[in-house]
């Protein structure tokens, strides 16, 4: 497989020894997520998913390139060795939560329409080269790339170092020849191309 998403939520699915009103609860945010954000998901706080180790991507490059604030090369070798994964973190998941806010603020901001990517993309010819960018504008050859960040500082110079690596990646893998990178931090939206 290059990525899989599960379900529990989808027909045949089954949810085993969950407490009811978690799962009712998990439900009700499930269904506000999808009609607040106009996302045709069932199951938008899945944290079931897996991806193909054989190949690089976008978020392991600035681990390979030594600049990376969140992981090392051992436990990058580790993951594509033995497959093994740290499970996400709640910083991880809240980022992901939020992509549809910062997609809607991106389009606001720029009049643009946006597009999100949901598989990964292999590079044309080196097939072990692959990238998962988070959207594409729809008409226009150009990647958006979503940041979340509760740091003020983390985006006080510029784009960080391994933010432009993965997006550089990106390119690369997609043959797009530009990217912005739409970040939502605790004092508002903010973008880059």
């Amino acid at each position: 497989y290059e990525c899989a998403f599960v379900s529990r939520f989808i027909k045949g699915g089954r949810v085993i020894d969950y407490p009811r009103l978690k799962l009712f609860i998990n439900r009700l945010a499930n269904l506000i997520v999808r009609v607040g954000f106009n996302i045709p998901l069932n199951d938008t706080t899945n944290a079931f998913k897996a991806y193909r180790r054989t190949v690089i991507t976008g978020t392991d490059i600035p681990v390979l390139l030594g600049i990376s604030p969140w992981k090392c090369e051992a436990d990058l070798a580790d993951e594509k060795r033995h497959g093994t994964e740290e499970p996400a973190t709640v910083r991880m998941r809240v980022g992901s939560f939020v992509e549809p806010l910062i997609l809607e603020e991106y389009e606001r901001a720029t009049g643009r329409t946006v597009r999100r990517h949901r598989a990964m993309v292999r590079h044309a010819d080196i097939e072990w080269a692959a990238a998962s960018p988070d959207a594409q504008v729809v008409g226009d050859r150009r990647l958006v790339e979503f940041k979340w960040t509760t740091s003020r500082n983390r985006f006080a110079d510029g784009l960080p170092r391994d933010i432009e690596a993965q997006v550089q990646w990106q390119l690369g893998c997609t043959g797009m020849p530009v990217a912005d990178v739409a970040v939502t931090t605790r004092d508002g939206f903010g973008y880059s191309g």
